[in-house]
């Protein structure tokens, strides 16, 4: 059976979605101190909740102990990762509210640590040539999709290509026009990278549900602030708290077995 963990992105860091929570205390990683997390229940399933940007929201993107945060949570048992993350949307037809379940992306952060391997004397040392394709886990992101189209009054996109930038201010004119059109991004946010390659490296499935809150600064009459991004959270969190109270359930009962095979076979055989 998976062992589930949901990173919690803006927006998703109250852990009160879950019953008889208790905080897990976990001892500081190579990399230093994770973040906060939580072990609940959702759906009558044990999983766990880890609030990216910090209990308070005190942790700007770059900020974030990405190797830390997955390092605790394979340290816990964890297998199957499901990360929710605010986003700036590129295109028309990626709406405010929409729930986009991410297939690609493109890194253009600057400033962090994008491998776990030989970034800490005592964690795992060599070099992992990790392929990034696909970049999310094929079977957890068919899972959410299969949830999301049985859903009621659910806006949603099954695919996107995220840009994920380094933040924390948000994109120029320029730049959103150019993420759009040059690189054909979809959506644009500020936390995937390192977090889904890094996750991978760790041998843990990961998959991102991304939630619209804006249409970055590209589009006129539309401009993107925290006040707004706020607001449009409330309803977001909302829809994607439906999702997981399906979803959990199934990505538990599902027999893993192959699938963790394929995955470790892949990392071990990339790391030199």
């Amino acid at each position: 059976m998976a062992r589930i963990a949901i990173i919690g992105g803006t927006g998703l860091e109250d852990p009160d979605i879950f019953k008889d929570k208790t905080e897990v205390i976990v001892g500081s990683t190579p990399w230093g101190e994770a973040s906060k997390i939580w072990k609940g229940k959702l759906s009558s399933v044990e999983v766990f909740v880890l609030s990216r940007h910090g209990k308070a929201h005190e942790l700007s993107p770059s900020q974030v102990n990405y190797c830390a945060n997955l390092w605790a949570l394979k340290e816990l048992g964890v297998t199957h990762v499901i990360a929710t993350t605010a986003c700036g949307s590129l295109r028309e037809e990626y709406a405010p509210g929409d729930l986009v379940v991410v297939s690609d992306y493109i890194d253009m952060t600057k400033t962090r640590t994008y491998t776990h391997y030989g970034t800490s004397k005592s964690g795992p040392q060599g070099i992992a040539h990790v392929p990034a394709k696909p970049a999310f886990d094929v079977d957890l992101r068919k899972l959410i999709i299969e949830v999301m189209r049985g859903a009621e009054d659910l806006s949603f996109k099954e695919s996107g290509t995220c840009v994920v930038i380094e933040g924390p201010r948000f994109s120029t004119l320029a730049e959103s026009k150019m993420y759009s059109g040059f690189f054909g991004g979809d959506i644009v946010n500020m936390t995937l990278c390192p977090e889904a390659a890094i996750a991978k490296e760790m041998k843990l499935h990961y998959a991102s549900i991304a939630l619209v809150t804006d249409y970055d600064c590209w589009k006129e009459s539309e401009e993107v602030s925290v006040e707004k991004v706020l607001k449009q959270m409330k309803t977001n969190a909302a829809n994607a708290v439906k999702v997981l109270q399906k979803l959990i359930p199934i990505v538990a009962e599902k027999d893993w077995t192959a699938e963790r095979m394929i995955l470790t076979e892949t990392i071990n055989g990339s790391v030199m």
